[in-house]
């Protein structure tokens, strides 16, 4: 079976690269490559611009949506706020002030693993609730509680608790009616331990007439065996659930603020109460999200940078190469908040992950750059210029079409985080490109590295370093590379050879044919294959000759 494959063509991409893109970059008036300067110098204030708007990218001011405004899950919840009567407070943060809690030990936890070893709690062993001083000071936090205003955009009212009987659970005056009912002549303040504490456990079990379900009690009176451990008041706050990550913050440090007023001047046992809620936990798992991403920046930069100069070997041109990266990273960002985005729990995510896309054509180009010089003894910056372009920038356009179409049937996703990863994606697409063939290109063409400039092995010759690296075994200089430095005129020579490259039109390529034979059974010990089959037309061969 003998198949005939043409040898391939052009595509457009390299008809692109050879016909405009080179000629264009490598423009020369009076000496100045005056395309490249230009495109440098725009990009440059173009990232200055798109810094600037990354950097007052902040939290979302409203609650993250999950599902689009047509999604029935999320038009029931809409309908159900909107359009019905919920309860007076089911809407709204929920905060517990405990008292005679010291903290949490958790020796063996995991945090991959949260659900193992959660660990115990440390209760306060200096907590007596039965002092007249700590009873007032309960009693005095309640007041706290009560009167404490809030001067936040997210509270509804003036005060930080919801002003309703029951938006306050603080069971110590009921239990106080209770025990002077129950105990004539008596109250908590002039009873004895154990009456104080046998009837604060009886009424913690049994259901009063005082509005506090047994449940609620048993809640906010803490008994562990006979000894009471812990008491706590409960509230709810004239916030609501919905409201954004940035807003909680703030109403937290309210909340902060007022339980330090109610620890200050309270007995010792009384004065370790803090906030605690639900929501704060939701508040955390965001804000952790967003310090991921930072710390995943932090973390992406050095990394790459030392990635690039593994690719390279070559310092400058990886750190042009970095550059370019920080000033894609930072120009979608910028973008998404030129978009009106914020920095929530889906843009977070879905950055870290596109954080990638941004280093894949940066490092190709630069690998090329440098490899004129290691494999092909190119010395001067516009032929090994021409040399990268030639066999990269078709490739990384390819793998950019490529990309940017997979990120697009995204947009068409139900769930928000889909969209926001494609606006991501092809949004680093295309500032990758641009910076990668504009920037990043540009620079190695107008200030790159001539020779073996900044090269690791350069770099270790000039420290006088190199020959115990190479006895080590940790440097192999390129025997390839011209290490001459040749004279100024040869240099100018070249590049105007370069250039004349560039403008030159792309010849056609070989028309030959490749010539596959697959084999059979036979003679002349070819297997079939005779040496006539092999001779090319009008070139007979000697008896006994073989080509292959």
């Amino acid at each position: 079976l003998v198949l005939f494959v043409l040898p391939p063509k052009d595509t457009l991409l390299d008809k692109f690269t050879r016909k405009l893109y080179i000629p264009a970059m490598s423009f020369q008036v009076s000496g100045w490559f005056v395309v490249a300067i230009t495109i440098v110098v725009a990009l440059l204030v173009f990232s200055g611009i798109g810094i600037s708007a990354a950097a007052q990218l902040s939290t979302p001011n409203e609650e993250e949506q999950w599902l689009t405004s047509d999604n029935m899950l999320q038009q029931v919840p809409d309908e159900l706020q909107d359009n019905y009567i919920l309860g007076e407070l089911d809407q709204y943060v929920d905060v517990g002030v405990p008292f005679g809690i010291d903290g949490f030990e958790r020796p063996g936890f995991n945090r991959y693993e949260p659900a193992k070893n959660r660990g115990n709690v440390v209760y306060d062993n200096g907590f007596d609730f039965f002092p007249a001083e700590s009873q007032n000071a309960f009693l005095r936090a309640c007041t706290i509680a009560r009167t404490k205003t809030c001067g936040e955009s997210a509270c509804e009212r003036s005060t930080l608790v919801w002003p309703s009987d029951d938006a306050l659970t603080c069971f110590l005056p009921k239990f106080q009616a209770w025990f002077l009912a129950n105990n004539p002549g008596l109250s908590t303040y002039n009873c004895t331990r154990d009456q104080f504490f046998s009837a604060l456990k009886q009424y913690r079990t049994i259901e009063t007439d005082d509005g506090l379900s047994k449940s609620e009690k048993q809640k906010l009176i803490g008994f562990v065996g006979d000894d009471l451990k812990y008491v706590r008041i409960d509230m709810t706050l004239s916030v609501l659930t919905s409201e954004s990550t940035a807003e909680l913050v703030d109403v937290r440090k309210e909340v902060d603020d007022m339980v330090d007023q109610m620890n200050e001047g309270s007995p010792a046992g009384m004065n370790n109460a803090f906030g605690a809620s639900w929501t704060w936990v939701n508040v955390e798992a965001e804000l952790g999200v967003v310090a991921g991403f930072f710390q995943g920046l932090i973390v992406c930069f050095p990394v790459g940078f030392a990635v690039l100069v593994f690719a390279t070997s070559n310092l400058l041109v990886s750190f042009y190469a970095i550059v370019s990266i920080v000033f894609i990273v930072a120009n979608v960002l910028g973008v998404v908040k030129w978009n009106g985005g914020a920095l929530g729990i889906a843009e977070a995510v879905a950055g870290v992950i596109v954080i990638g896309f941004s280093v894949d054509y940066v490092i190709h180009l630069g690998h090329m750059f440098v490899e004129a010089t290691h494999s092909e003894g190119l010395r001067g910056r516009l032929e090994r210029f021409v040399f990268a372009s030639e066999n990269m920038v078709a490739t990384v356009m390819a793998g950019a079409v490529t990309t940017f179409g997979a990120a697009l049937p995204l947009f068409a996703c139900q769930l928000t985080f889909f969209p926001k990863m494609a606006m991501l994606m092809t949004t680093t697409i295309a500032f990758s490109l641009m910076f990668s063939m504009g920037f990043f290109m540009g620079s190695c063409l107008l200030v790159g590295p001539v020779g073996r400039f900044a090269d690791l092995d350069w770099i270790a010759e000039k420290m006088g370093i190199a020959p115990c690296l190479e006895s080590i075994g940790c440097l192999k200089r390129n025997p390839h590379a011209p290490d001459k430095v040749r004279p100024e005129h040869e240099d100018v020579e070249m590049d105007k050879k370069s250039a004349a490259v560039a403008e030159k039109p792309t010849k056609e390529k070989s028309n030959k044919s490749v010539i596959f034979v697959k084999p059979q059974t036979g003679v002349d010990g070819m297997n079939g294959v005779t040496a006539e089959s092999l001779a090319q037309p009008g070139q007979p061969m000697a008896t006994g000759e073989t080509r292959a």
